[in-house]
């Protein structure tokens, strides 16, 4: 009888000592669970001992440190769109009035070349230096217009992704 009692005090204490460690491993696998639904991964996961809830918790540090990661790389992707998006805006900026400068001349050039011909009968030479000045003024107007064409493109590839960045944020999150 004094070892069935030993052996029923022995097995409710490990019984307790068991529900007591499970217990406390659930809470805390919950907490995290609740942190990282709160958008928290920061939250230190430590985990101790060698039973199936310390496995979980180490998974779930290893899931919390790839999440974060991640979200780093994201972020660090977002600040690249937006740098290239301003470097973009400032290409666009640039090339616009160089445009209009390239219009400017073309337009003065353009304007000269109809003053000189119905004024004074220049030399077959002088025209066609006028003429291939006006030539070159159009093939770089042209050439701006194309070149501000693909600059607008790039910018709507860029406006896409980076809404496509800030949706996968928005869903971290």
């Amino acid at each position: 009888i004094a070892t069935t009692m030993t052996s029923l005090a022995l097995a409710l204490y490990l019984f307790m000592g068991f529900q007591k460690s499970m217990r406390g491993g659930f809470k805390a696998l919950r907490r995290h669970l609740i942190n990282f639904s709160m958008g928290d991964l920061r939250t230190p996961i430590e985990s101790k001992g060698r039973d199936e809830l310390a496995g979980l918790l180490k998974e779930l540090r290893n899931v919390q440190l790839a999440l974060a990661e991640t979200i780093a790389q994201v972020h660090h992707a977002s600040d690249t769109v937006v740098k290239s998006s301003f470097e973009i805006a400032q290409g666009t900026q640039d090339l616009a009035t160089r445009t209009e400068s390239a219009a400017a001349a073309l337009e003065q050039s353009s304007a000269a070349l109809e003053e000189t011909t119905s004024t004074v009968r220049m030399t077959a030479e002088s025209v066609q230096k006028a003429s291939d000045i006006a030539v070159r003024n159009a093939e770089t107007a042209e050439h701006g217009g194309r070149t501000m064409l693909d600059v607008a493109r790039t910018m709507e590839r860029i406006q896409v992704s980076s809404q496509k960045i800030s949706d996968i944020i928005g869903v971290i999150d």
